[in-house]
C-alpha cells in the first residue's frame, strides 16, 4: 500500500470579486490524509476541496507539479465557482489558489485574525 509523504498547504493567491466562503490573499487550509487541520487553517470551503482534492491527494503520495502537467513547478488552481466576470453578480468570487507539499511532521502557523 502506498504511503502518503505529505500534507498539502493551499494557499490563496487572488481573489476575483468576492470570495462566499470569505477567502481573502494570503490564507490557507492544510491537508492532511483526509483531514484539514483546522488549527493550522483560516477556514476551508467546500466547493474549492472538491474541485482542488484530486490534486491534493496526488501531491500527498509524492507527485511532482511538472508530472502533473503543471509546467512552472508550482500547483495553481481556481475554485470551480467561475466568479463575476462570468455570473455577473458582484457577491460572487473566485479564488486562485497555490499548492505546496509540506513535511508532515512541520507545524504551520495561521494567524486567525487575518
Amino acid at each position: 500500500m502506498a504511503v502518503q509523504k505529505y500534507k498539502v498547504l493551499v494557499k490563496v493567491k487572488e481573489v476575483k470579486g468576492q470570495c462566499d466562503s470569505g477567502f481573502k490573499e494570503g490564507m490557507q487550509f492544510v491537508v492532511a490524509g483526509p483531514a484539514v487541520l483546522l488549527a493550522e487553517s483560516h477556514r476551508v470551503c467546500a466547493t474549492a476541496l472538491m474541485g482542488l482534492y484530486p490534486f491534493i491527494k496526488a501531491l500527498q503520495y509524492g507527485a511532482k507539479p511538472k508530472e502533473m502537467g503543471f509546467t512552472d513547478g508550482k500547483v495553481v488552481l481556481q475554485c470551480p465557482d467561475p466568479g463575476p466576470q462570468v455570473t455577473g453578480s458582484p457577491t460572487t468570487g473566485c479564488v486562485v489558489f497555490e499548492l505546496t507539499q509540506v513535511d508532515p511532521l512541520e507545524k504551520l502557523t495561521v494567524d486567525k485574525n487575518s
